[in-house]
């Protein structure tokens, strides 16, 4: 079985020659050893002359202490007397020497435990290396597949899992339980792509919980074999690895859980691996949701604006006015009868046909977005207005709100955007923002799923509403 190492040593071989390491999961750094003292001054002049191309490496392979192939992803080498160190941004370790056909992903534990409750799996038995695991799985059978594509051509295929493992060889705390996710392609993939599979899930707890201390310290390979998944190698990688387990008392509660995604995941992870969706607004941690800085609140509303434009488009038309609609049309089709009867110069209907296209993709104000997505979400938002606004401007009047609240988050938008950071944030206008986080999640969560009474009930657990 593989084993799980949080110290490292080994061989890198560099150049045909090989370099004892040490791999230190704390720093996330590989230090690389000449051979011996006696050759220690020979490798020291080597590195010298080729310290501009050692620089310049991206990746480190060699084999670890337990003969595990090891690859490293590097930047930023540096050198002490012959002793070379890279800062390591991932390393993977496996038993089968080949990093080039990964047939799936397991990432277990840790807040994945927090995601769904194992009500409703079917058991699996495996006697294996006299270590007996109970694996529960979702039944494929009673739930759709869930499908993405991960790459061109290269499909992934979803599955929740929970395995205990039982081992008779210890007499004490022998049973262990975990919870996961496992990923299977619909072809072998190269550990590049896996690494840049595994980010994206990494992004999608983020959103579900909103928080990026996500802890999930188990992140396996997986091979196959007669139909059967089975773990390979492992994956340590930096920005993740040293994460300290979120530890509020309402942790295991603040979370959007597997009820919703379960036919739903496979829609955002999408939206994820295409950029069109904003996650730069990501609190740090739960306890961090309760501090409204101006450079916070000003990420939400910039989050907002691009949130807005990921599921409604660019200058919509139809939010403004029929007025506005038929004095733009007019306008638009003025200049074009000007621009072709007018003998212009070039230049002349260069600036002409600058102003058409700048008309004819005008923009809405941002209180106007605010507006018009309260109300597309009306259905979902109206409970929360009601619930926490009142004596925050809701005298039981939704669009009557909206427009005030509207009108409260473009001014303050606009002041922090153009730099007053003198302006006062009332506490009015945070009850306001604390809105726009629910709206958020409101456009989001109703462009996948049109079920109201899952969606206000995912929102409530995320943000400890119920």
């Amino acid at each position: 079985m593989l084993k799980s190492l949080k110290e490292i040593y080994g061989f890198i071989e560099l150049n045909n020659k090989k370099y004892p390491f040490v791999f230190s999961t704390k720093k996330f750094k590989v230090t690389l050893y000449p051979p011996n003292a006696d050759q220690w001054g020979k490798y020291k002049i080597s590195i010298l002359r080729e310290l501009t191309e050692l620089r310049e490496l991206k990746k480190l392979k060699g084999v670890t202490a337990e003969e595990y192939l090891i690859i490293f992803d590097v930047c930023k080498c540096s050198m002490y007397n012959g002793f070379l160190t890279y800062n390591v941004n991932w390393c993977a370790y496996n038993e089968t020497l080949n990093f080039d056909f990964v047939k799936g992903l397991r990432m277990s534990g840790g807040d994945i435990n927090r995601f769904y409750s194992e009500k409703t799996f079917d058991l699996e038995i495996n006697d294996n290396l006299n270590r007996i695991e109970l694996f529960f799985s979702l039944n494929r059978d009673k739930k759709p597949s869930e499908k993405y594509s991960i790459d061109n051509g290269i499909d992934a295929v979803i599955d929740i899992n929970s395995i205990i493992s039982i081992d008779p060889m210890i007499a004490k705390n022998s049973i262990n339980t975990k919870r996961g996710i496992n990923i299977e392609y619909s072809t072998g993939i190269n550990i590049d792509l896996v690494i840049r599979n595994i980010e994206h899930l990494y992004q999608f707890f983020a959103y579900t919980f909103y928080r990026d201390n996500i802890s999930i310290p188990d992140i396996e390979l997986l091979g196959k074999y007669d139909d059967r998944m089975f773990v390979i190698g492992r994956v340590l990688l930096k920005d993740y690895f040293n994460i300290k387990m979120e530890d509020n008392i309402d942790a295991e509660r603040s979370v959007i859980n597997y009820e919703y995604w379960k036919t739903n995941m496979s829609k955002i992870l999408t939206d994820i691996k295409t950029g069109n969706i904003i996650l730069q607004h990501i609190c740090g941690s739960i306890d961090n949701r309760r501090y409204f800085t101006k450079s916070r609140i000003l990420s939400i509303l910039a989050a907002f604006e691009g949130e807005f434009r990921n599921i409604y488009g660019f200058g919509i038309d139809k939010i403004r006015s029929s007025d506005f609609k038929e004095v733009k049309n007019f306008v638009v089709e003025e200049l074009k009868d000007y621009s072709s009867k007018k003998e212009y110069s070039r230049k002349k209907k260069k600036y002409i046909q600058e102003m058409i296209k700048y008309i004819d993709n005008y923009e809405v104000q941002y209180k106007d977005r605010v507006y018009y997505s309260l109300n597309e979400c009306k259905d979902v938002m109206e409970f929360f207005v009601a619930k926490y606004c009142n004596g925050y401007g809701y005298n039981g009047l939704y669009n009557e709100f909206a427009h005030k609240m509207a009108d409260y988050i473009g001014t303050l938008r606009n002041e922090l955007a153009h730099g007053n950071t003198e302006c006062e944030i009332e506490k009015i206008k945070i009850r306001y923002i604390e809105m726009i986080e629910i709206l958020l999640y409101a456009m989001r969560l109703k462009k996948y799923s049109e079920n109201i009474n899952l969606i206000q009930k995912s929102i409530k657990d995320l943000f400890l509403l119920s």
